[in-house]
């Protein structure tokens, strides 16, 4: 699973404080070319995986038609707003050992004016989705997690900030994915028609988000945004490299 708020912090930290100098310092010391061509194929993957793809899933959730409640759940793409369940196990969240389906973890440590992430954990079990017409098994094994920080606590002796993110029963969320036979289904026939079928990853975009659809609409948009905004970087770095590495400056 993929928190995509953490990708792009991620992600950005490492243009600005990581990159950008250690491929000047080395480009000083070696021959350019090698790193400015590895700035530059990252920066295209970054671009093209996570800016393109994370677009790509928010037209998808604006453009394609759905299932939208569980009563009317059918085979294929989904889209269904609901309160959680617990449906057969549950993680406890490190920090606030609340009994949730999903949490994610980052340990920071503080320096120089900001935190530099040194550990991003997540675990998450199968749960039931309730939208009042009924309620679907969900396995959010693969999905993009799109969930805000809940709790921080920040340690002084150890100069270092915890951060945690969670999904709890009785939350209310918003899932895209895919319907597919419930792999978790008893020793039985389904009961109806909602039972013989869970959500999970299919072919299409996946997400799980603790906001309504406008906004994690808006939320994927815009990190997908930024995603470019940090590949365009990696780009320019690396083709600038080339071109001082090549004499045209």
């Amino acid at each position: 699973m993929r928190n995509v708020a953490y990708d792009l912090v991620f992600w950005g930290t490492i243009l600005i404080f990581v990159l950008i100098p250690v491929s000047y310092l080395l480009f000083n010391l070696f021959s350019g070319t090698p790193i400015a061509a590895a700035a530059l194929l990252f920066g295209l993957a970054i671009f093209l995986k996570s800016g393109f793809g994370l677009l790509k899933t928010g037209g998808f959730m604006r453009a394609t038609a759905t299932s939208r409640t569980v009563r009317a759940l059918a085979m294929g793409p989904v889209e269904i707003s609901g309160t959680v369940e617990l449906f057969d196990d549950s993680v406890t969240g490190p920090i606030t050992r609340k009994e949730c389906v999903y949490y994610f973890f980052t340990d920071s440590r503080a320096g120089s004016g900001s935190l530099n992430t040194a550990k991003f954990v997540e675990k998450s079990v199968p749960f039931f989705l309730n939208d009042g017409t009924g309620k679907v098994v969900v396995d959010p094994e693969g999905a993009m997690m799109d969930v805000k920080v809940s709790t921080e606590h920040f340690r002084k002796e150890l100069n270092m900030m915890f951060r945690e993110g969670n999904i709890a029963p009785g939350d209310k969320i918003y899932v895209l994915g895919t319907a597919v036979s419930n792999k978790y289904l008893p020793g039985r026939p389904p009961i109806n028609n909602a039972e013989g079928m869970m959500i999970a990853k299919g072919s299409g975009p996946f997400v799980i988000s603790d906001k309504p659809e406008s906004a994690a609409f808006r939320g994927i948009r815009r990190y997908g945004i930024s995603s470019l905004v940090v590949g365009a970087g990696f780009i320019l770095t690396g083709l600038a490299m080339l071109l001082v590495s090549a004499g045209f400056f």
